[in-house]
């Protein structure tokens, strides 16, 4: 799908904020009357897991009969990924008109700014992620969702999905060393961004494991008088591992299944569970077991150590772009593809950890491509090249998504074939693939 009008629109906005300060978020959302009061929320914050652990809830509450909501970030290949209810993503129509209704709320507020002289000159003012997050909020009020599954963009504390007063439950998956030029240089002071999320009295569920980050997010907890679930302290047993997915068991006898692999995805579910189980207990939600193990087994996540073609080679997606997600990609592929010879076609932009991304990958690749993608942020193939030779990393390198997709087709040495590196080349990669035959339209 090409751009739509709404999303020229957004992508004409400044990007980002400063972090410090939501208060014009909140004046815009104010013009709109704040849709968002009328929902109920799960908030969701963390460096990796996220999306997953958003799409695990998600499926649970419509299983459970529930019209939920959920909105995340970045999209794949559609911008209407980001906002869905009801297995619908918001249409077109739908999504313009209620860009023009921020729009012209937004214009009324620069207006206001200029006259206070707070405005300086070519700043929009709100950025392209408040205009997503205030159509998101407008959009799932109309329809009635409920609950809605929201994901934080970036960070938490700053994050435009932060205006929301009393979310049923805040949950924090992950923290990790990404975006450390906007969050913080160490895993203390990120932690200390995503929790910020976290307000009065609302549960939190955790699946940090990192006692620095750890202490700053149950101390946050502590300080707010919000009850602090730590998910890592719950002993789990994996059973199975496979291509089709995961199977595991928790202290107290219950197994479960999931399509998504890997072992971090087992984090990531029984992340999902523990919000679902604290939710019930406080009358929030209503499900049962049944609906769990549905909404647990039916879960994908486009782009998230996606399956592609299971017979020689095997394809797959996973949008590893920051050095955690790239070490739980290379310990997924030794358990999956150990013995077997395995080629990492990735682009990563220039902003990123390239040296820790690729670090990893040079434990499980036999070979590489590097590529570039359509963004400008993104490194040239070469440089990639030049770094992952510090690693003993060799491969070729590419001018663009299609022309390795071609090349990694073509490779005849290999059993796996993993592109990975940004969610961007995900996207592009998605696309090219379906052009050929190996994903169903959609």
């Amino acid at each position: 799908m090409g751009n739509t009008k709404a999303e020229n629109i957004i992508q004409s906005m400044d990007k980002f904020r400063d972090p410090e300060n939501l208060s014009r978020m909140r004046k815009l959302m104010d013009k709109l009357g704040n849709p968002q009061d009328n929902l109920r929320f799960i908030h969701i914050a963390g460096t990796n897991g996220k999306g997953s652990v958003s799409r695990f809830i998600y499926e649970i509450l419509e299983a459970s009969g529930y019209r939920a909501g959920i909105f995340t970030s970045p999209y794949i290949e559609r911008f209407n990924e980001r906002i869905e209810v009801d297995y619908n993503l918001i249409s077109d129509s739908d999504f313009n008109r209620l860009t023009d209704t921020v729009m012209k709320a937004a214009e009324a507020l620069g207006k206001e700014l200029e006259e206070e002289g707070s405005l300086e000159p070519g700043e929009t003012p709100v950025t392209e992620f408040d205009m997503i997050t205030a159509a998101a909020f407008l959009y799932f009020n109309e329809v009635k969702a409920d609950p809605v599954v929201l994901e934080v963009g970036l960070g938490g504390r700053g994050d435009s999905t932060n205006v929301i007063r009393n979310p049923l439950a805040c949950v924090i998956t992950t923290i990790g060393m990404d975006h450390t030029d906007r969050l913080g240089n160490t895993l203390g002071e990120i932690a200390g961004e995503k929790a910020g999320i976290i307000k009065a009295g609302r549960p939190v569920i955790s699946a940090v494991t990192c006692e620095e980050a750890k202490s700053v997010i149950s101390g946050k907890a502590l300080e707010l008088s919000a009850e602090f679930i730590d998910v890592s302290e719950i002993k789990t047993q994996i059973t199975e591992r496979s291509l089709a997915g995961t199977k595991f068991a928790v202290s107290g006898g219950k197994s479960y299944r999931i399509r998504m692999a890997g072992d971090h995805q087992v984090r990531n579910a029984l992340t999902a569970i523990r919000t679902m189980d604290e939710l019930v207990r406080n009358g929030s939600v209503k499900t049962n077991e049944a609906a769990v193990r549905k909404g647990l087994a039916k879960a994908v996540q486009p782009g998230r150590m996606e399956v592609i073609r299971r017979e020689r080679p095997v394809i797959v997606l996973d949008g590893a772009h920051n050095p955690e997600g790239a070490e739980a990609l290379a310990k997924t592929c030794g358990a999956l593809f150990g013995g077997k010879r395995v080629l990492i076609v990735t682009a990563m932009m220039k902003d990123k950890d390239i040296d820790g991304i690729l670090s990893a990958f040079a434990k499980t690749a036999n070979g590489f491509i590097f590529t570039r993608t359509e963004d400008l942020r993104s490194a040239e193939p070469e440089k990639l090249a030049e770094r992952a030779a510090a690693f003993g990393a060799v491969g070729e390198t590419s001018c663009d998504a299609g022309e390795a997709v071609n090349k990694a087709l073509e490779a005849a040495d290999f059993d796996v074939i993993i592109f990975a590196g940004s969610l961007y080349l995900i996207g592009e990669v998605r696309h090219i693939l379906r052009e050929k035959g190996f994903l169903e339209e959609e």
